[in-house]
């Protein structure tokens, strides 16, 4: 199994990725089961050897190569001959930043693989949604919380993007801890499905914009 991730998107690739870990091991496992290489400094036998290591309890091991638009020619080589007959144990996930079908490695191996692209709109939306929330704005907040469940935008993904706002602003770490242990209780109430993703999101806009 092979996927290809393209796009500069790095926090939904980031999202994604902890979503993929979880569907074949566990954080305690995660250690055994999952390794990163960046495309520059990766050398053949290094690929090969984690390719073909076993999983340590767990359904998969994943291997990820950041930055593969700079893979080697003797790595392109191996993983065209390679998708052909995959180890059934393991995940390959070959990180781009952008996709060009008419490069010759992209033809060869787009067939064999599973192609997922990443766009940087949905954060842009969390961002714009944030900065609602921090004018208190909770009509303006609505309106841009539906129009993303409307396009089908889950709401893992929403409040990652919040939390990634957040982390990253200038809040006092009290606002800050105070936003960031309400996004935790409404991952939980969606998680075990004490609310609706549609319903707990629109607690928590409410909570933030009118306290």
């Amino acid at each position: 199994m092979v996927y290809l991730f393209f796009g500069e998107d790095y926090f939904s690739k980031d999202v994604y990725l902890e979503k993929v870990k979880r569907q074949f091991f566990s954080k305690d496992v995660e250690i055994f089961n999952y390794d990163i290489f960046y495309a520059p400094e990766l050398k053949l036998p290094q690929l090969q050897e984690s390719l073909k290591r076993l999983p340590q309890k767990a359904k998969k091991r994943i291997v990820l190569i950041r930055q593969a638009d700079s893979l080697r020619e003797e790595i392109k080589s191996y993983i065209s001959s390679y998708i052909k007959d995959v180890f059934p144990s393991c995940l390959l996930i070959l990180d781009f930043r952008e996709f060009d079908y008419r490069d010759k490695f992209i033809k060869t191996v787009y067939k064999y693989v599973k192609v997922f692209h990443f766009h940087s709109k949905e954060i842009l939306d969390t961002f714009k949604l944030s900065q609602e929330i921090d004018r208190r704005r909770i009509k303006i907040a609505f309106k841009i919380l539906h129009n993303l469940l409307l396009k089908g935008i889950e709401a893992e993904m929403i409040l990652g993007g919040l939390r990634y706002c957040w982390q990253n602003s200038y809040l006092d770490s009290e606002e800050k801890k105070r936003r960031l242990f309400l996004l935790l209780d409404t991952d939980l109430n969606i998680k075990m499905g004490r609310l609706n993703p549609y319903l707990a999101l629109e607690k928590l806009l409410f909570n933030l914009c009118c306290f």
